[in-house]
């Protein structure tokens, strides 16, 4: 097991007189930032400065991972990764919950597994998940105000001493290319759209022409959200006008949105289809998914990134 130094890379990239809108660093497997105990094998994350990504608070940026790592269960195949953003680089000893004193909530919620030995919770309100193997790869995620520094970490059921990466491959991938044309909360509800063809995440502006059939998926993204209730709701308006806001922080269906679909968030995705009528050119169909969960960063819900479809 070779354990990779991000702090190099990172300085590297600062010192670039123009950042590339990727970065990619490797990262160590056997580092984290969760509590650990007696885990000798464990080491300390460092802490990657986000201006050595180009991105500071209020941006839209994602993150994501290549390769994959050994966690003791399944091979050389995992790629669950967890990340946290602070307000500084410190991390504090191992053994205690909360190792970043710094840490600032953002992203999608993801209970963390209790330690191997002992048993006791590693689970902090403020990290979120990046990707967990068999569901999405990825998080766009905004940058908190008050954060200069992201730490990332490795999760499996036993100790970090069970953790390999034997062909060095696993690493995490920021970039800062194409955001959400309407970002919702940026949690675990996904929205697909389609016409004519099959939904797809991008692009969020589609076009539709009078008789084809316009198409949605309602997703969970990470595999953790079974049971939530899912609503589909849209609303017109003129393709020439201003986007609805609304009626809710991180909601683009104005006053008066019309719900389409209810149902319970499950493995497979919620489908909705709707046959595109004539006569309605210069007009946009607006729809937003989202999930009425309790442990959505607000309490209430979590709203997918908005989709466009202009009527032809």
């Amino acid at each position: 097991m070779n354990h990779h130094l991000l702090t190099p890379v990172a300085l590297l990239a600062t010192l670039c007189a123009d950042l590339a809108a990727q970065v990619t660093i490797p990262v160590n497997v056997r580092a984290t930032y969760l509590r650990t105990n007696n885990d000798p094998t464990a080491v300390p994350a460092p802490g990657i400065p986000l201006s050595a990504l180009g991105s500071g608070a209020g941006q839209l940026f994602s993150i994501s991972t290549v390769g994959a790592y050994d966690n003791g269960t399944a091979g050389d195949a995992t790629r669950t990764l967890v990340a946290v953003f602070s307000g500084s680089v410190t991390l504090l000893p191992d053994g205690q919950l909360n190792r970043v004193p710094g840490a600032i909530a953002a992203g999608p919620t993801y209970a963390t597994p209790n330690t191997y030995s002992g048993n006791l919770t590693t689970n902090i309100g403020q990290d979120f998940i990046v990707g967990v193997s068999g569901w999405q790869n990825g998080i766009v995620v905004r940058v908190p105000a008050g954060a200069t520094h992201v730490f990332v970490a490795t999760v499996g059921p036993y100790g970090y001493g069970y953790h390999n990466d034997p062909n060095n491959d696993f690493a995490v991938v920021f970039d800062a290319g194409p955001a959400p044309t309407l970002p919702g909360t940026l949690e675990h509800c996904a929205l697909r759209t389609g016409v004519g063809g099959t939904p797809s995440a991008s692009p969020d502006i589609k076009t539709a022409a009078p008789f084809s059939t316009i198409s949605a998926e309602i997703r969970q993204s990470y595999g953790v959200s079974n049971g939530a209730l899912y609503v589909l709701a849209g609303t017109v308006f003129g393709t020439a006008g201003p986007v609805p806001t609304g009626p809710f922080v991180d909601l683009h269906l104005g006053s008066a949105p019309q719900l389409l679909q209810l149902g319970t968030v499950a493995a497979t995705p919620g489908q909705w289809s709707l046959f595109t009528p004539p006569g309605f050119a210069g007009t946009t169909l607006l729809l937003q998914a989202g999930f009425l969960d309790p442990g959505s960063r607000n309490g209430l819900f979590m709203a997918s990134n908005a989709h466009q479809i202009q009527f032809q």
